[in-house]
């Protein structure tokens, strides 16, 4: 998983570097100013570790999408009701992830898994393509 691009996972066997794949649902150029100051505002606040970032950005931005979800639903909201709200959002920034959809028979909000590999000369991770799911 992508989380392990965060400092824990560099220090990972020279060996098993080569041959690692991580795998993440949103790339750096993903976030924004707004989403990443947002996180560093929770992150104080709470005390956050920075062990385990990338997770943490992912189930910040579920949050924002339920948050979301609930807002349009308005004050008489009910199972059914936020189902068809979270089911509208369309092209929802997070700041965080890549762009959330959701629509009727589509309940996958960011279809993407980006690839990443760690250069073993340069020690970064780089990106080393995309698979798509449900489309």
């Amino acid at each position: 998983p992508g989380y392990l691009a965060t400092a824990p996972g560099f220090r990972l066997s020279k060996e098993l570097i080569p041959h690692l794949v991580l795998v993440q649902n949103a790339l750096p150029t993903h976030y924004s100013a707004q989403g990443l100051q947002l996180y560093k505002q929770l992150a104080r606040d709470y005390d956050l570790p920075y062990t385990y970032q990338n997770l943490q950005f992912q189930v910040l931005s579920s949050m924002m999408v339920l948050v979301e979800g609930l807002k349009n639903a308005g004050r008489d909201i009910d199972r059914t009701r936020l189902q068809e709200e979270l089911e509208s959002i369309k092209d929802f920034h997070t700041g965080l992830t890549h762009t959330v959809t959701f629509a009727r028979q589509k309940h996958l909000g960011n279809p993407y898994l980006f690839l990443l590999q760690i250069n073993k000369q340069s020690n970064q991770v780089e990106p080393r393509g995309r698979l798509t799911w449900g489309e």
